[in-house]
């Protein structure tokens, strides 16, 4: 006991009263909690911008970027999704069919918005995925047979939403189309575009139009209420020569039409439009849906949302507007 004493005295002799001072202090003041490691993150905005930024600018590092976290997933995911296209190699569409088995109907109707099928995809492929694909504000479908499926309801699951379509609709002359109604050739159009899918269309492409249809049945194409875009090809003057003397109709009566393109690479054709001497700046003749540039390279720049088949003749329209030039032909 003396001895602790005497040690106890020794240690309290080296201690200053500022040294007890600065204990009082350190010990009085609150103790402060370890910051949550949420309040270490970027602003929200900031950080989903940065995240879609880059899935923008790398989309083969997208799926990467997507396992940052779970907003993250979301966000990157709106992306990845947005726009599918599905052309050759067919093992693209048969690992997006997996997707599409392994993913609730929601996950695409969701997601999904500009959906783009070419002539590589077979019907029940197209099938499957137009099924669950149902809140697009674009459809690029190029498949065989795939009119009817889109149009034998009175309420098709895109025909609230659908604003673009590219669709062939030669193949389906003659044959059975809505409602089970059968098609003649005297009132193909006019019964074709009574239809519910075609009531909202801004943007119309009609792929191989059907021949045998007359300059009247072709006007038809005016009753279309939104429509502010026009395509048709791919065009021959055996089977199209009574388009031509629609044209003007077309032109004059539709004072909402901004582009009207016409797709052919028949020198026929092309010389006998080019002597109707249509001066409107409106108008615009490609040789090829993807002019300009190669097909993998068009279906690669629309899949990263970049130009489409609609921004060559939109720019073309506005140099034309700018300088006061009709000439159509442009290729």
């Amino acid at each position: 006991m003396p001895g602790l004493l005497l040690r106890t005295a020794a240690v309290s002799a080296r201690i200053s009263p500022s040294h007890v001072l600065k204990a009082r202090r350190m010990f009085a003041q609150p103790v402060v909690p370890p910051v949550p490691e949420h309040r270490n993150r970027l602003p929200y905005d900031l950080e989903r911008e940065i995240i879609e930024f880059a899935a923008h600018c790398f989309p083969g590092f997208a799926p990467t970027l997507a396992l940052v976290s779970r907003r993250a997933q979301a966000w990157v995911e709106a992306i990845i999704y947005h726009t599918i296209v599905l052309d050759f190699p067919l093992l693209t569409t048969i690992l997006f069919l997996r997707t599409v088995d392994a993913r609730p109907a929601g996950f695409f109707s969701k997601r999904v918005k500009n959906l783009c099928i070419t002539t590589m995809v077979p019907y029940s492929h197209a099938q499957r995925v137009l099924a669950v694909c149902t809140n697009l504000d674009s459809l690029t479908c190029w498949t065989d047979g795939i009119l009817p499926f889109l149009t034998v309801r009175e309420n098709p699951p895109v025909a609230h939403s659908l604003q673009r379509l590219s669709i062939k609709l030669g193949e389906m002359q003659g044959r059975t189309g809505g409602y089970g109604q059968p098609y003649r050739d005297s009132s193909f159009l006019r019964s074709l575009f009574k239809l519910p899918v075609f009531q909202r269309l801004t943007h119309l492409d009609v792929v191989h139009p059907p021949a045998g249809v007359t300059a009247e049945d072709w006007t038809s194409i005016l009753s279309l209420p939104a429509l502010t875009h026009l395509s048709l090809g791919d065009l021959g003057i055996a089977q199209h020569h009574t388009l031509l003397p629609a044209l003007v109709p077309i032109l004059d009566e539709s004072p909402t039409l901004e582009v009207l393109v016409l797709i052919s690479s028949q020198h026929l054709f092309r010389l006998s439009l080019k002597a109707l001497d249509v001066r409107d700046p409106r108008l615009v003749v490609l040789s090829q849906f993807h002019e300009g540039s190669s097909v993998k390279e068009y279906w690669e720049s629309v899949r990263r949302g970049e130009r489409d088949f609609w921004t060559l003749p939109e720019d073309l329209v506005k140099i034309r507007r700018k300088e006061g030039t009709y000439d159509p032909i442009w290729a």
